[in-house]
């Protein structure tokens, strides 16, 4: 039988999409990005899974094998990743390739236990896109970009200040309002969510959604905070759900924290490229979502990732003589949002706050002196 035909029976075969009680649907489109989103059965959830993705053009059929599209000529499909099922599974199906040009393009996606589970089974296959026009792929508002020269402030417990004369805010995804954010964005003032994205707190309304293989070491001097698997799908889900919730608080950016693991103890052979890969993601999946990225420290990497994040946010880089670093961003016309501790600043013993303020001018770096639960107790700026 010709390959052809041979291919033609297999795309009629597999991409049937039967009525079902779970669901596999589009979740964002883009040019160059498309993804989807999984809510399996019940019984799926926490369960191993295999993900297929299939793409159809011009009569070809084409699966994804965790690196490439290739053109499908028999034999058993391949596994473009494997998961653990969250209740809401976001799946990346098409990242940095540009389709919009590419009318009559399908994408599809399907997932299940082996390929005659993901056949068989209602809701676990599904056409999620096709490109019809090239003006039919949706395309983002631009992301905000902060000057270099933006003041901040930032507070993530107590009553939050609210007459603060700084033009960006970070402040608290989680126990920040919807209403007060649109307050402050009415008096002038851009909106920067934070969240820890390499730990769990076990007082955030999410802490349920992680699973006990995702927690590793406890955060040293943070009760109640253990370090992420930052490899592990499930955490990445929340993250995306997390930057949901920001797109609709009406957040600009994030400041997603904790996000140079692989440096600590965290119980996890984490490596500097799964960082590196953890972090590409946070700030892609924000940028899919019109936000901007902020990088929380990671003074290590900043040269690999200045060019993808808007703005950095820096804790203690003068204390710890790190704050040359940060050129890689100051150099790109991107602000360092930096916030120092020590006590000796406060009282400026001996000059020393007077010292810190010199030190951040020549550098250009945005510098606040904050109390270290950033309560909103007290504010020094040396701008």
């Amino acid at each position: 039988m010709p390959r052809l035909i041979v291919s033609l029976i297999v795309i009629s075969v597999l991409f049937v999409t039967p009525t079902h009680a779970a669901s596999i649907a589009l979740g964002q489109a883009t040019a160059d990005r498309v993804t989807a989103i999984i809510e399996p059965d019940a019984a799926d959830v926490n369960a191993s899974a295999n993900i297929w993705l299939g793409a159809v053009y011009a009569t070809t059929l084409y699966l994804n094998d965790g690196a490439s599209w290739v053109p499908y000529t028999g034999g058993p499909f391949p596994i473009a990743r494997s998961v653990t099922l969250s209740a809401s599974q976001s799946v990346t199906v098409v990242d940095h390739i540009d389709i919009s040009g590419l009318e009559g393009l399908q994408l599809y996606v399907g997932y299940g236990v082996d390929e005659q589970d993901m056949l068989t089974s209602p809701g676990k296959l599904a056409k999620i896109y096709t490109v019809t026009t090239p003006e039919e792929v949706p395309v983002m508002n631009a992301v905000w970009q902060p000057n270099l020269l933006d003041s901040f402030h930032l507070q993530l417990r107590g009553v939050l200040t609210t007459n603060v004369a700084a033009t960006i805010y970070d402040i608290d995804l989680f126990d920040t309002s919807a209403a007060q954010i649109a307050q402050l964005k009415q008096q002038g003032h851009k909106i920067v969510c934070y969240f820890s994205a390499g730990s769990s707190e076990n007082w955030r309304p999410d802490f349920a959604s992680f699973l006990a293989t995702d927690m590793g070491n406890p955060l040293q001097g943070w009760p109640g905070e253990n370090w992420l698997d930052i490899r592990s799908d499930n955490v990445r889900s929340i993250m995306r759900t997390r930057m949901n919730l920001a797109l609709d608080k009406g957040c600009d950016g994030i400041d997603p924290d904790n996000v140079d693991g692989y440096t600590n103890p965290t119980g996890f052979p984490l490596t500097a490229q799964d960082q590196l890969d953890y972090n590409r993601f946070l700030s892609s999946e924000a940028h899919s979502r019109g936000l901007a990225a902020g990088l929380k420290n990671d003074v290590g990497q900043l040269s690999d990732l200045a060019a993808t994040f808007e703005f950095a946010v820096n804790e203690q880089c003068h204390e710890s003589a790190e704050c040359a670093d940060y050129q890689a961003f100051t150099s790109l016309g991107k602000p360092v949002l930096n916030v120092e501790y020590q006590s000796r600043y406060v009282s400026n013993t001996d000059g020393a706050y007077d010292e810190l303020c010199d030190s951040a001018r020549a550098e250009n770096l945005r510098t606040l002196v904050l109390p270290l639960l950033l309560d909103g107790s007290f504010r020094l700026s040396c701008d």
